[in-house]
């Protein structure tokens, strides 16, 4: 997989679990830490990618 590839199937991904978390409507503090653990996560899969092309 090229690494274009792998930036944009990982992007789709995290978009896909944010959208998915936005589904929580009744529990604000929930939806809210989802959302920074999924965003931490996709920072780690970008540095990590940005590691192999050195």
């Amino acid at each position: 997989m090229k690494d274009q590839d792998k930036i944009n199937y990982y992007w789709k991904s995290f978009v896909g679990l944010l959208d998915f978390v936005d589904l929580v409507k009744d529990q604000p503090t929930l939806k809210a830490k989802l959302k920074t653990k999924i965003l931490d996560l996709a920072h780690e899969v970008k540095q990590e990618l940005e590691n192999e092309d050195k």
